[in-house]
This record gives C-alpha cells, structure tokens and sequence, in this order.
C-alpha cells in the first residue's frame, strides 16, 4: 500500500464533519436493518449476505458518488425476492422505507463535500420530501393489502389512479420547494 493513499485516507478522516458522521451511521443502519427485516420475514438470516451489505454500504458511505450504493441496494432487494414470499407482509414497508432513507442519505453525501455541514432549512426540505414519499408507500402498501384481502384480481383503474396519485406528490412537492440554500463548509 502506498503511504501517500494511507495519509490521505487519515486526513479525509480527520477532516469529517460531525453531521457526516451522524449520515454515515445512519445509512450503514438503515441498509443493515433492511437485511435484517428480510431476514426476519424469510425466517432465516445468511451471514454471508448480512455481512456483504454492511461491506457495501460503508463502502457506499465512503464512496457515496460511486455505484456501490446500487449494489448494495441490488443484494437488499435480491435477498427480499429470492427469500420472501408474501408480498403483503409488514416487513416490506419497513424494508422500502430503510432503503428509501439509505438512498436518501447517500445522496445527499454524494452532493456535498465530507467536511461540509448541511444547513437546517435544507435538511428539512429533504426531510419533508422524504415524509411525503413514506406516506405515499404505507399508502401504497396498505392499497394492496386490501386488494389482497378482497382476494380480486388487480384493477388497471387502480394502479393509474396510484401512479397518477404519486406523479402528482412528486410535481407537488418539486413545486413547492425553495431555491436550494448553500452548504457551510468547516
């Protein structure tokens, strides 16, 4: 290894901001806690898979414009399709909503610098955003539950109607957003 890339991997460390910290920590969660959830809804854990998410996702955290975030989502997802059965389970909503915030916060990371601060009234935005987007999926969720206890077919009205639904959630939001406020830098 070479003994620059080693000090400047220390000094990226060194000069990380708190608040990153706190986005890593919670994103290395979220991603672990979303295998966890299938693997509770499976009835089984692999290590293996628990232990490559937790892998991937700090590297994503680490690396957060790079395409790990994607891989880790993929084997997220890969182990919920290959490993559950029940589409209507209520391990799903708490799985799309712990990969949903992983998402979330790698992008925010991938936006800003490691030493940057992100200033109150566009974390809150973000937040916003993201509680509108988390009530749409218990909608969402809730809608096929009850398709699912009705035992009907699926309803191509109701599918558009979703779409159309969440289509406007998201103009809507966009709409009402501010013009992007500028990041502290420490």
């Amino acid at each position: 290894m070479n003994i620059e890339y080693l000090q400047d991997v220390l000094d990226r460390l060194r000069v990380t901001s708190g608040q990153r910290w706190l986005f890593v920590a919670v994103a290395v969660v979220c991603a672990v806690g979303a295998s966890t959830m299938t693997a509770l809804a499976a009835g089984h854990q692999t290590g293996v898979v628990l232990a490559l998410v937790f892998g991937f996702s700090a590297t994503a955290c680490a690396r957060a414009d790079s395409n790990t975030a994607l891989a880790t989502t993929g084997i997220i997802l890969w182990q919920w399709f290959g490993t559950v059965d029940d589409a209507t389970s209520t391990w799903a909503v708490g799985l799309a909503l712990c990969v949903f915030v992983f998402h979330t916060l790698i992008a925010l990371m991938a936006v800003t610098p490691i030493t940057a601060t992100v200033v109150p009234s566009v974390l809150g935005r973000w937040v916003r955003r993201m509680l509108l987007v988390a009530l749409a999926t218990l909608a969402m969720w809730a809608g096929v539950v009850v398709l699912d206890q009705r035992q009907t077919t699926g309803s191509v009205v109701l599918t558009l109607a979703g779409f159309v639904a969440l289509t406007a959630l998201v103009f809507l939001t966009r709409a009402n957003s501010s013009p992007p406020d500028q990041v502290e830098s420490q």
